[in-house]
């Protein structure tokens, strides 16, 4: 069969281009779109997805048979398939700042381009010998030779063009859980003693203030003596409940704890009667002091006797002092206390002078004669 060279070049030529296929194929897969969101962020039933801090009464926290406080914490990842959600923080809360934290990982699988992938293809077969056609044109015999081995060599691809490779990503969103306690307890001193609710402490009369201490057993705690907000100084509330009067006064303190629970303390502060039983005692006029001996003018029957308690609400009472007699009359003023205990006597003389009138009407037969009248009697009269 007659096959012209050209024809055979042309036949070489096409099967010597290597081909394309596996070179410039479609891209390696891009990442997979798993977000690492919640959709999901509750603690205790609030949403905390958009806050950093929340507060929690320690009364609502879950407490475990041995004390170990923990709160209810909810957290969904938006992509529930491809995600896992660890929580830490959420047990051993402490009452002050606990620090919450959620761990959010997205697992996915991508196809990437493998870098030692060997794509198939065909080479010219460097020991090809093509045939040989008798050439008409000379008057040689038998030139015609037949092809020696195959134009081309294929070489198959080496491994896979795409690898399978895991991929993770992750968030983590971190809250902060202040835990308030609920202890509304404390130590108070009235006056430097201390008390507790329905005690009462007792003060010298005259004494218009004392100080009053509160020493919360939570520092973060709020103190008012009196309906006064009191500041804590290196944790303790001090101040004075002034404005006593005698007798009893209601002091009022309350002991607000971080979680807002009040505790109201009611105290007494007993201002003492007063003591004093000294008194200024006048007789019609003049001052007389206890064992003075008073005198008065003949004819004093009931003298003008007043008594000027040093304290007003000091009582008196009065024994003697009327229907006096000429010369010595004793007169008793006992001066009783506010207290109704203490009192002072005042003992007083009153010295009601005797009468010095030495006049007097003389009768002669019956006839008042005065000093120095001539009285002529009859004879042998």
């Amino acid at each position: 069969m007659f096959k012209s060279k050209k024809t055979a070049w042309l036949t070489i030529v096409a099967l010597l281009v290597p081909t394309t296929a596996g070179l410039f194929g479609s891209s390696a897969a891009q990442a997979a779109d798993v977000p690492t969101t919640l959709s999901t962020f509750t603690v205790n039933g609030t949403d905390v997805l958009t806050s950093n801090t929340l507060s929690v009464d320690v009364a609502t926290l879950n407490v475990s048979e041995t004390g170990v406080l923990s709160a209810d914490v909810v957290a969904t990842a938006t992509d529930t398939a491809n995600t896992t959600v660890t929580i830490t923080g959420d047990s051993g809360l402490a009452v002050g700042p606990n620090t919450l934290s959620v761990s959010v990982v997205a697992s996915w699988t991508e196809q990437v381009q493998n870098p030692n992938y060997v794509p198939a293809r065909t080479e010219a077969n460097p020991a090809y010998v093509a045939e040989v056609q008798d050439n008409p044109e000379t008057t040689e015999v038998n030139e015609y030779a037949p092809a020696q081995g195959e134009p081309t060599i294929t070489y198959p691809a080496q491994g896979t063009e795409y690898t399978t490779e895991s991929r993770t990503a992750s968030q983590t969103y971190t809250r902060t859980i202040n835990v308030l306690n609920n202890d509304t307890g404390s130590v108070i001193t009235v006056n430097e003693e201390e008390v507790t609710n329905g005690d009462g402490v007792e003060v010298d009369w005259g004494t218009l203030s004392v100080p009053v201490t509160v020493t919360p057993s939570d520092s973060n705690a709020t103190v008012k003596v009196n309906g006064t907000s009191v500041g804590l100084v290196s944790g303790v509330a001090r101040t004075s409940a002034t404005g006593l009067t005698t007798g009893e006064n209601t002091i009022s303190v309350v002991v607000t704890a971080p979680n807002g629970e009040i505790d109201e303390s009611l105290l007494t502060v007993t201002v003492l009667p007063n003591t004093d039983a000294s008194a200024v005692i006048t007789i019609d006029g003049i001052i007389a002091e206890d064992g003075d001996e008073v005198p008065l003018d003949f004819g004093s029957t009931d003298p003008d006797i007043e008594v000027y308690t040093a304290d007003e609400d000091a009582t008196y009472v009065v024994d003697g002092g009327s229907d006096l007699i000429p010369g010595e009359n004793r007169v008793e003023i006992f001066v009783t206390a506010a207290d109704g205990v203490t009192v002072q006597i005042f003992r007083l003389t009153l010295l009601v002078q005797l009468d010095n009138d030495t006049t007097a009407a003389i009768y002669v037969n019956g006839v008042e004669r005065s000093e120095g009248d001539e009285i002529v009697l009859p004879y042998q009269t």
